[in-house]
């Protein structure tokens, strides 16, 4: 069941690390595929605070209405928030239990434990100290800060590349559930999550189990690290963000089938690099940018050129991919320019897109896609 509300949930997209607008455009293009839409919901653009400024200007430059907030910011008001409480509660000590949980909830109005804010900051120190900072330590923030927010907000929470489908009005529901998606009935993911404002209990449970399961399972990895980063590492990372979603099935949460309950999206199984979200008309292309060995792999301009699809290469493009890219995949000894050569073909009207690249291009036979 969807609930009536007059304020619509805001579209929360959350990106960690430096700008990566001219270098592929994976921290932009969900906000500017749906930004095309024109929606209705405030979206909201998450990054550290270094990068803030950077991200305004983009996006003032691109013409899309989206507010950029810091990540540190937020974390330092949320600390001083439980600080707050808990010097006040603890000054109260000797009040009865009912008077104690009225003054939290006077004093603190988001969060329900009395310390969330403090570990998530100090997990996000650690992260994205000088000394780790890798990608992988990004995903593994980004799953937490989804729940952390949430937890506080409700409303939407986006991976920065789940975009709009193909000439389709992208939807974002009012429902009465914490959502997420499944794949194919039975894949769990994270990449997109929604919390209705009025009922926030169900994800801060959520949160609570990541905290527990990143103090007992991941923070022991740290003092083992050598400078590559184990397969367990990577792994756990995964684990932990399903298991904390699930609360590992406690509860019957998701049952034994979760596409009969009510708080999953259903989506398609992977298609080529795409899962389709149906209900929403959106669809999440996967990079797969924290994966293990990663850089051996081909890059998402490559894939765009194997799948033939122009417009993404166009973006790629767009946003600083050089047609004489090479990757390190087993293709390394092959230009963009001759993949694309190779796997495209441009449809003839697009005279744009055969001018922002060499003129070699201009050899190809040009064949309506």
């Amino acid at each position: 069941m969807q609930e009536q509300r007059a304020a619509l949930s805001s579209l929360n997209f959350v990106w960690i690390g430096p700008p990566n607008f001219k270098q592929g455009g994976h921290d932009v293009v969900g906000v500017e595929s749906i930004a095309r839409h024109q929606p209705k919901n405030p979206m909201v653009f998450w990054c550290q605070e270094a990068y803030v400024n950077e991200y305004r200007i983009y996006f003032k430059e691109k013409g899309i209405q989206i507010e950029v907030k810091s990540i540190d910011a937020y974390l330092n008001e949320a600390v001083q928030e439980e600080l707050t409480s808990n010097r006040l509660i603890s000054a109260n000590s000797n009040l009865n239990q009912p008077k104690r949980k009225s003054l939290q909830a006077e004093t603190k109005e988001h969060p329900p434990s009395l310390d969330d804010a403090v570990q998530v900051s100090s997990i996000y120190r650690t992260l994205l100290s000088e000394q780790r900072n890798q990608i992988v330590d990004r995903v593994c923030f980004k799953d937490l800060f989804f729940l952390f927010l949430l937890s506080r907000e409700g409303g939407y929470v986006l991976d920065t590349n789940i975009q709009a489908m193909k000439d389709q009005l992208p939807i974002f529901s009012e429902y009465d559930y914490y959502h997420f998606p499944v794949l194919a009935g039975q894949h769990v993911e994270v990449w997109m999550q929604y919390c209705p404002l009025r009922d926030r209990e169900r994800v801060q449970k959520s949160l609570k189990y990541y905290l527990d399961q990143y103090a007992s399972e991941f923070r022991p990895l740290f003092f083992n690290l050598s400078k590559d980063y184990s397969p367990k590492h990577h792994a756990l990372i995964g684990e932990i963000a399903i298991a904390a979603v699930c609360l590992k099935n406690q509860d019957n949460y998701i049952g034994p089938d979760p596409i009969r309950s009510v708080n999953v999206w259903k989506c398609s199984d992977l298609e080529g690099a795409d899962v389709r979200m149906d209900e929403l008309n959106l669809f999440k292309e996967y990079y797969n940018s924290h994966k293990e060995n990663r850089e051996a792999d081909y890059h998402t301009a490559q894939f765009h050129c194997f799948m033939g699809q122009p417009d993404r290469l166009l973006f790629d493009l767009d946003h600083g991919i050089s047609p004489n890219y090479k990757g390190n995949s087993k293709d390394k000894d092959k230009t963009l320019l001759h993949i694309a050569m190779g796997h495209v073909n441009f449809n003839q009207g697009d005279k744009d897109y055969l001018t922002r690249i060499p003129d070699k291009l201009n050899a190809i036979s040009v064949m309506p896609a």
